[in-house]
């Protein structure tokens, strides 16, 4: 199970994503000035504006999954059917087949939690501008691959961040399928680990893979592969062993923190200062808001910004010293980024990365 949700409230770091309230201590978040209790997910605090109009949100989109994966396995099946079909061919399409239906079993499991707090509302905003439902590439990524790329991010992390550091606390936004979070916790020996992330899947496959739990999945790739063998690999995704005690996971939105001010050691911003979906002249004010004084911002990613709020490196680097920080190293650092060993198209980035204090 996730970390105890009574024992991250306790931690008073916590507060209304509505007013930044600071959540009372008990056994699950409530804010007394909006007089609103927060649902929570199979342990997981879903930590928003509108609890209702996310969870429509979500199961809109993965109703929407669901039914481009039916159709995807009709239209697959009726290929096969085809006396026009490569007969080599029909056997992939079989095989791509099986796995779509087992992806989906699995993938409907995890998300129970989220239809359980349904059926929520429909969202007012276009549900791209709070996240959309993914693909298992970014969990197969954390938890199967042996391309290692959470491990050599973290190594820069670890090398931009002083050498004495004792960590007390990390909130990681943005953290996806947690394999930073987790490497980071590790080396640290942190007392606190939060992993935000707006994606109920991710964030629920993650918590049951960390603590202790096995997920079975099928990696699926139907163009630029070697061979037959590369086009469906099954896999069991493990954690090297279970955490529980000072880990811990929050649904939340990144332009709306439920974070109290001052109250995080470090923050880690792995891709996504360009995915929050607002300017940066607005979002790193906020990291510095929660950051404690003394404290660290550090990113790592790339710059993709939308063209109205899209900005260069040494600007993104001035934006975050006008925010209150001061830069203490930067650079650039060239990673694949989601590029299994079975797929011939990989994408390589040049990341910029930086470590900032709270003076």
């Amino acid at each position: 199970m996730p970390g105890n949700i009574s024992s991250l409230l306790t931690t008073g770091k916590l507060a209304c994503p509505r007013c930044k309230t600071p959540f009372a201590t008990g056994e699950n978040p409530h804010c007394s000035s909006c007089n609103i209790d927060f649902p929570v997910l199979a342990g997981i605090p879903l930590l928003v504006n509108n609890p209702e109009e996310y969870v429509g949100s979500w199961i809109q989109q993965f109703r929407n999954f669901i039914l481009q994966q039916q159709h995807s396995i009709q239209h697959e099946s009726n290929m096969i059917a085809s006396p026009a079909t490569y007969p080599p061919v029909k056997e992939r399409l079989s095989n791509v087949i099986r796995a779509k239906t087992g992806n989906l079993q699995t993938i409907a499991d995890l998300m129970a939690p989220l239809r359980d707090a349904g059926p929520g509302v429909s969202p007012k905003e276009n549900i791209t501008a709070t996240g959309q439902f993914s693909a298992p590439h970014y969990l197969l990524r954390d938890w199967a691959w042996d391309t290692n790329e959470p491990d050599l991010m973290c190594d820069k992390v670890k090398e931009i961040l002083p050498s004495d550091l004792s960590m007390e606390s990390l909130l990681v936004i943005g953290a996806g399928g947690c394999r930073e979070s987790y490497i980071l916790h590790e080396h640290y020996n942190c007392p606190l680990t939060v992993s935000t992330d707006i994606d109920p899947f991710k964030l629920l496959a993650a918590s049951h893979i960390i603590s202790g739990g096995e997920l079975n999945l099928y990696q699926i790739f139907q163009n630029n592969i070697r061979n037959a063998h590369d086009n469906v690999s099954y896999w069991k995704l493990r954690a090297p062993h279970s955490l529980n005690n000072g880990f811990h996971y929050m649904l939340s939105d990144a332009r709306q923190l439920p974070v109290a001010d001052n109250a995080f050691h470090v923050a880690f911003t792995p891709f996504i200062i360009d995915e929050v979906g607002e300017d940066l002249r607005a979002f790193a004010p906020r990291i510095h808001q929660l950051v404690q004084p003394g404290g660290y911002w550090v990113n790592y990613g790339v710059m993709t910004f939308r063209p109205e709020i899209s900005y260069t490196g040494e600007e993104v680097l001035a934006i975050v010293e006008d925010s209150g920080f001061r830069i203490l190293t930067h650079g650039y650092d060239k990673k694949f980024h989601v590029a299994p060993r079975e797929n011939c198209l990989h994408q390589m980035f040049d990341c910029l990365y930086f470590t900032a204090v709270k003076d």
